[in-house]
């Protein structure tokens, strides 16, 4: 079996409709990780009382949601996937149903130039799977890039300052475009029984973005500024990128493509104009929040009934101009979507749990629904840890939020501990929800003196004691090396009377020897 050193990421979640299945149980659902683990225990009993429930939860169950690739499912199976996830508590499913491509993983209600991504109907497959696993089905869209439809309408790119217009990312105040996406969300409101949608990249790239003569017009026509106001404006934005700029015959500033302007950037300039009043700057930021608003209110309103949510960038909960230059996104008070959903991906951000709170509360007091996107992944440089994880989850589960949505599936395993002391036994269950092998599992036991015998299913094949004696390493086979696996392990204790407990220490690929014991 090919080895892999690689951090997986798990999820930690304490249901209530799980927790309360038997009378004295101690049940934990892990975050795995090479680095560290988090583990939450809960005592259970017959009184179903706030004990039972995650800490700072509302009265409602948590809901735990993961983003979804089109591939898993082509690899995997839909039927297998739903199955693993049900067996891991997670709920909700966002699947990707319009990718960067501009491709549809769907099939019904596509106009002829709208291109499905397969020769099948892969969404209709997902919500069937799902569905009858009693998972809910979030049909994930990405709005402003769409590579298939600028290759048939090179004119509705966004302008770059400099590249020019681009061949990825959409104009927002491109009309035919909108009608376009509205169809494509019709197409799935219509015909699909989804239950809500997730519409990302609903937003602009950048600030360098949108600087067309169209953009010109619009912010000279419509938002108050002058020839002189926008120069000034350009200027901010070339001290910002270092860009060369000069006028055109028209005393216009464009990227003249030679030498830079500005031998040294000023970070954030225009953003910092914005801040400390600058008009031109605070000008240019209204325009891109009205543009995005725009185009989502039209697609809120194509998706009907059916719940929405929106990704917000993190900035749009803690600066209001950084957010409206780059993005042209602003949690303003017009209350527009359904639900927003903030990207909270803190170790990208190099922030920590006070961060997500902070973010997440400034959305609640301005009125909005949230459902946190919570960063389970490890990105190049940056890796995550469990600890970080369960507290990102805590801080969104404090303020109320009674659902998650982890990003993404591929990139953590799920474990669940059941310490049953009414039989003596002690069990794990691990199933392998990430992208690459799970190599091998350890766990300690509370005292290896009282262990009558261990028994080994699925994809366990192998067991070593350390030399502490309490720690066991358990090894994989082949059976473990992808997504949807399973390895069990139960553990009974030589005397009822003598209740057993083990804790999940770590996995990975520490260990390379492995002797297979049975204490009988």
């Amino acid at each position: 079996m090919k080895k892999n050193n690689i951090n997986r990421l798990g999820l930690v979640t304490n249901l209530k409709k799980i927790i309360m299945i038997k009378k004295f149980l101690s049940i934990s659902f892990l975050i795995i990780s090479l680095v560290s683990l988090m583990i939450v225990n809960v005592s259970c009993s017959d009184d179903d009382s706030s004990s039972s429930q995650r800490r700072g939860s509302t009265d409602e169950e948590q809901t735990v949601g993961t983003y979804l690739w089109a591939r898993h499912v082509r690899l995997y199976g839909a039927d297998s996937l739903a199955a693993a996830l049900a067996k891991s508590s997670v709920s909700e499913v966002y699947f990707l149903v319009k990718t960067e491509a501009g491709e549809m993983t769907s099939k019904k209600g596509l106009t002829s130039e709208m291109q499905a991504a397969y020769d099948y109907d892969m969404l209709d497959k997902v919500i069937t799977a799902m569905h009858n696993k009693g998972i809910k089905v979030y049909a994930w869209m990405i709005c402003l890039i769409d590579a298939h439809y600028l290759s048939n309408h090179p004119e509705a790119g966004v302008v770059h300052f400099r590249r020019g217009v681009s061949d990825k990312y959409v104009d927002p105040a491109n009309s035919d475009y909108q009608d376009y996406l509205v169809q494509e969300v019709k197409s799935i409101a219509d015909n699909y029984d989804v239950d809500g949608f997730i519409f990302d990249a609903d937003r602009y790239l950048a600030a360098y973005f949108g600087w067309s003569d169209a953009d010109y017009q619009r912010l000279t026509s419509e938002y108050g500024l002058t020839l002189d106001s926008y120069n000034h404006l350009v200027e901010l934005l070339a001290s910002q990128y270092e860009y060369g700029i000069s006028k055109n015959s028209e005393g216009r500033y464009v990227y003249d493509g030679v030498s830079p302007t500005y031998t040294e950037s000023e970070a954030d300039a225009l953003m910092n104009a914005a801040i400390k009043g600058d008009e031109a700057a605070r000008a240019f930021c209204q325009m891109r929040v009205d543009l995005i608003d725009g185009i989502c209110e039209k697609i809120y309103a194509a998706a009907g009934d059916l719940p929405t949510n929106f990704a917000f960038m993190s900035e749009a909960c803690t600066d209001r101009y950084i957010a409206a230059a780059h993005y042209g996104q602003e949690a303003n008070e017009k209350h527009i979507f359904g639900s927003v959903s903030p990207m909270l991906y803190s170790v990208e951000y190099g922030k920590d749990a006070s961060w997500v709170t902070k973010c997440c509360q400034t959305l609640i007091n301005k009125g909005y629904s949230i459902t946190p996107s919570i960063q389970a992944y490890n990105s190049d440089s940056k890796s995550s840890t469990a600890q970080q994880i369960l507290d990102d989850i805590n801080a969104v589960t404090e303020l109320g939020c009674n659902k998650y949505i982890l990003f993404r599936l591929g990139t953590y395993d799920i474990a669940h501990i059941v310490n049953n002391s009414t039989d003596a036994t002690a069990s794990l269950n691990v199933i392998n929800l990430s992208d690459v092998d799970l190599n091998n599992v350890t766990i300690t036991v509370d005292d290896i003196s009282k262990v009558g015998s261990i028994a080994l299913s699925g994809g366990f094949s192998g067991m070593k004691c350390t030399e502490n004696g309490n720690t066991i390493v358990i090894s994989t086979d082949d059976t473990m090396s992808g997504m949807c696996d399973e390895g069990i392990l139960k553990i009974t204790s030589a005397d009822d009377s003598k209740p057993i407990s083990i804790t999940l220490v770590e996995t990975g690929s520490k260990y390379t020897t492995w002797n297979d014991i049975v204490k009988k």
